[in-house]
Order: C-alpha cells, then structure tokens, then sequence
C-alpha cells in the first residue's frame, strides 16, 4: 500500500467496498509552494537605476521611462543596448572651450527661408550645448551631391560623402560641425532615407531640412524639428550613443511621428553626459535656453525646462 493512503472499508447492501482515503495533509490545509524570485532587473533598468549627483537625480522624478517600442520604430528594427554613464566616461574627449561649427550646402543659402531657420536655429544650439556657435563658407552642392540619387519625393544625397568633405573643412577649434541642406538624406543605397547622420570619432555630421515641414507655413515646426535632430546628431559627436533607458532627445527615430514624440530635453543621464563632454554648468544652461525657446516660440521646450526647474529645487 503506498504511502499516506489508508484503507477504508463501507458496508454496503451486504457487501464491503473497499477504497483509499489519502490521509497525507488535511483537505483544508494548502499546498506548499517555493517562493517565485523577481525576475532580474532589465538593462533599462540597470541604466535608469545608476547613481546620479544628488541634485539631477531630483530630475528623475519628472522623467519618463521609455515606452514600448511599436512596429517600426527604431528600437523594433534596430534593438541596442544603450550606453552607461561609465561606458560614457571611458569614451568621451571633453570639448571644454571648442566651439560648435554650422555650415549650410550652397543651394540652402539659396533658399531665404532655410537661410533664416539657420540664423534661429544658432542660439538654440549655443545655449543647449552652452558653447558658441560660428559658421563656415557654404558646401558646394558638387562635393555635397557627389552621389546623387534620383527618387520619386525627388533626389538625395550621400551622408558619407558629405561626411568626408567637412573632415577636410574642420577648424582646428571644432568641437563639432555639422552640415544643413534641404536636399533629403541616405546614408547606404538600402536605406529609404535619414534625417541626420554623424561620426562619433570625427565629430562631423549632417542633417536636411526635407522632411521637417513646409518652411513657408510651418516656420516654427521646421525649427523645432531643427533644433532636435541637429542637437541630437551633435550629442553623437560628443560620444552620446541611443539612449534606451528614457524618453529622451537622444532616442533612435524611424518615421516623424516617433521624432516627434521624443522630448527636446535630455534625459538626466544624457544630462550628465553633456556635462562630462562640454563642462557646462547646467543650472545656467537652463536659464539661458530657456530664454532662447521662448524667443524662438518654442513653447514646449520651455515647459519641460520649467518642470525641471522646479523638479531640481
């Protein structure tokens, strides 16, 4: 007879039924089970979780960690890890007293609404990275457009080859330049598109003002799309990588509606970052950009500086 079973004999109509009752544990009593262990903390959690100086670490408290990632957004097609703020350390060359270089391709110059993007787009640049911002004599569309392709929203150029042309252009001074054309961007012949590219090593980079609205109409969101794509590919000149811990300017974008969505402020790890890469005191980076989105009439930039303003108290 096995284990914990008892026999139990009932006379029925004469004759006996014999059956088992298990007399193991009581009906009433519970099984026991083993505790289930919390699944391991994520690498964006790892990352949202590094240590901070006291005062940014405030700032987590108004950031949001970032949200799923949909079909066809960045992270869906292009999964990273992300960067800590060690790995960050190990990478990045200071920039301290440098400056940041803008030079447009010679048909924007052309063009006195893309000229007038650029001329507000400086003391956005300048204030956000809190280093000055000068120009440089226009690209020649000949060298810009070396590999010209034709496509039916009309042609594009080669990222690489315009790269290639600002190493040979870059101030001894630079801490980054970076390219602006209204000619729409590629950066391999199996990519659709981009909205910038830049070299981490280098520090060069371009961006295009294609696809960031109708500069007649849209004036104000054409430079607020300016203004997050140039800071975001000038971040990578600072060795910032795709940040995938929080919502964040400094996140991958696919398609316009996931650019959009990102914030116009870093992260406090991008935070921390910038400050590792260009010395800059954050409190009076807030004050003066700040004054530059209100000029610029940048409302939404100017909100989320006030919530961390007020997060940082």
């Amino acid at each position: 007879m096995g284990r914990g079973l008892a026999v139990i004999a009932v006379l029925v109509g004469g004759g006996i039924v014999v059956g088992l009752l298990a007399t193991a544990r009581p009906p009433h009593q519970p099984i026991a089970t083993r505790p289930q262990e919390p699944p391991p903390p994520t690498r964006e959690e790892h990352l949202r979780e590094e240590p901070l100086p006291e005062w940014l670490s405030r700032l987590v408290s108004v950031a949001q960690p970032k949200l799923p990632s949909g079909e066809g957004d960045w992270l869906t097609e292009h999964p990273e890890d992300g960067q800590s703020l060690a790995q960050h350390r190990v990478d990045c060359k200071p920039v301290v007293g440098r400056a940041v270089y803008l030079i447009a391709t010679s048909e924007l110059e052309q063009d006195e609404a893309a000229r007038a993007v650029i001329e507000r787009l400086e003391p956005l640049l300048a204030a956000h990275f809190q280093l000055p911002v000068k120009r440089l004599p226009a690209l020649s569309a000949a060298v810009a457009g070396k590999s010209e392709r034709p496509r039916e929203s009309g042609r594009q150029w080669l990222t690489t080859d315009i790269l290639e042309a600002l190493e040979q252009v870059r101030p001894a001074d630079a801490a980054a330049v970076m390219a602006i054309t209204t000619v729409d961007l590629y950066p391999d012949p199996a990519w659709n598109f981009v909205f910038g590219q830049a070299s981490y090593d280098d520090r060069v980079g371009v961006m295009s003002l294609a696809r960031t609205g109708d500069l007649q109409t849209e004036p104000t969101l054409v430079l607020e799309r300016s203004y997050a794509t140039s800071m975001h590919e000038i971040g990578h000149m600072f060795q910032l990588l795709h940040c995938v811990a929080w919502e964040c300017p400094m996140n991958g974008c696919n398609h316009q509606q996931e650019a959009d969505s990102r914030p116009l402020e870093p992260c406090p790890h991008c935070l921390a970052k910038l400050m590792l890469a260009t010395g800059l005191d954050p409190k009076q980076r807030w004050t003066e950009l700040r004054a530059a989105f209100e000029a610029a009439g940048l409302v939404r930039g100017v909100k989320e500086i006030d919530r961390e303003l007020a997060a940082s108290q």
